[in-house]
C-alpha cells in the first residue's frame, strides 16, 4: 500500500513539472511576442516620422555677374598720303597628276540569316483566392496552423495587441464542434472587418481546425 501511494506521489510530482514547464514556456512565449510586437510599432512609428519630415530646401541661386572686358581700340588711321606696297603674286606650284586608281569591287551579299524563333511566353502565376489559400492539412489544435508572423498579425488587427484575449479565445474556439460554431462565435464576441486580410487569413485558420 506504501508503494503504490509512492508511486501516486511521484506520479503527481512528474505532472506538476511538466505544468509548471509547461507554464514557463507559454510565458516565454509571450514575453517574446510582447518585444517582439513593440519593436514593430517602435520601426513603423520611426518610418511614419521620416515620411512627415519636409524635403531639404532648395539651394538659393547664385547670380553671377560677367564682367565685359574693355573694347579694344580702334585702330590707328593710317595717313592720307600712305600708299601700301604691292603683294608679291603667289608662285603656283605644279602638282602631278594623279594616278589611275582601279575601280572599287562591289562587296559580297551577306548571307541570309535565320529569323530567331519567338521567345515562349511566361507562364501565367497561379492565381490565388482566399478559399485557395488553405492548402495546409487539418490541425487538431488551432494554434499549429498560425505561424509566428500571423500570430502577431492576429493579436495587433484583430485582438487589440491583447494577446491574453488572443490566447482565451483560441481555447474557446478549439472546444467547439464546427467550423459554423466557430463562427458564429467570432461574430458574437467581435465587430471585424470582414474585407480585411487579417480576417480572412484567421477564417482560413478556423477551416483548418474543422475540417
Amino acid at each position: 500500500m506504501k508503494d503504490s501511494l509512492n508511486k501516486i506521489g511521484d506520479y503527481i510530482e512528474s505532472l506538476e513539472r511538466r505544468i509548471a514547464a509547461l507554464e514557463a514556456r507559454m510565458i516565454a512565449t509571450e514575453q517574446l511576442n510582447k518585444a517582439l510586437a513593440d519593436r514593430l510599432d517602435t520601426a513603423e512609428q520611426r518610418i511614419a516620422e521620416l515620411e512627415a519630415r519636409p524635403a531639404a530646401a532648395e539651394e538659393p541661386e547664385v547670380e553671377v555677374e560677367l564682367i565685359m572686358a574693355d573694347e579694344e581700340p580702334e585702330a590707328a588711321s593710317a595717313p592720307a598720303d600712305y600708299t601700301p606696297a604691292p603683294e608679291p603674286e603667289p608662285t603656283k606650284e605644279e602638282k602631278p597628276l594623279p594616278a589611275e586608281q582601279p575601280a572599287p569591287q562591289p562587296a559580297p551579299a551577306p548571307a541570309p540569316q535565320p529569323a530567331p524563333e519567338p521567345a515562349p511566353a511566361p507562364a501565367e502565376p497561379a492565381r490565388q483566392t482566399v478559399q485557395s489559400g488553405l492548402t495546409g492539412a487539418p490541425v487538431s489544435d488551432i494554434r499549429q496552423a498560425i505561424s509566428l508572423g500571423d500570430r502577431f498579425l492576429f493579436q495587433r488587427e484583430l485582438f487589440g495587441g491583447n494577446g491574453e484575449l488572443m490566447q482565451k479565445t483560441l481555447d474557446n474556439l478549439n472546444a467547439l464542434a464546427s467550423l459554423q460554431e466557430a463562427t458564429e462565435y467570432t461574430e458574437r464576441h467581435f465587430n471585424w472587418d470582414k474585407e480585411s486580410s487579417a480576417t480572412e487569413l484567421f477564417m482560413n485558420v478556423m477551416r483548418r481546425r474543422f475540417s
